[in-house]
């Protein structure tokens, strides 16, 4: 039998899982992380950014509370898209907050 640990470590990992596949759970005030294709990423959260690193090639997927007004990505602004066909591009869904990001560079900066 494995450790308390072991066994509860996943979990944060499958409430992300969880809020990807039911988008309306997170409340709509606050701004969230929700899935990516990878690994965790190391992510800051401020009233007016997140911030984020990944692996350059990940695609990602966070419920905002608002509209973001700016995506960076390796510090050089991305145009919103209509697919993610580029390796960096980015497209966001008002009706359901959702914003999806794929980028090429490991650093990405949502502003609001």
């Amino acid at each position: 039998m494995g450790s308390w640990y072991s066994l509860t470590s996943p979990f944060p990992r499958y409430i992300y899982q969880t809020w990807a596949a039911c988008r309306n759970w997170p409340p709509p005030d606050q701004s969230h992380f929700a899935a990516q294709r990878d690994r965790d990423p190391e992510i800051t959260y401020s009233d007016r950014r997140i911030s984020y690193q990944s692996l350059p090639g990940s695609i990602e997927l966070l419920k905002l509370a608002k509209p973001p007004s700016q995506v960076s990505v390796g510090g050089r602004s991305v145009a919103a898209a209509h697919n993610l066909d580029a390796p960096t591009s980015w497209m966001y869904n008002p009706k359901s907050q959702v914003l999806l990001i794929r980028h090429s560079d490991p650093q990405v900066d949502v502003d609001f």
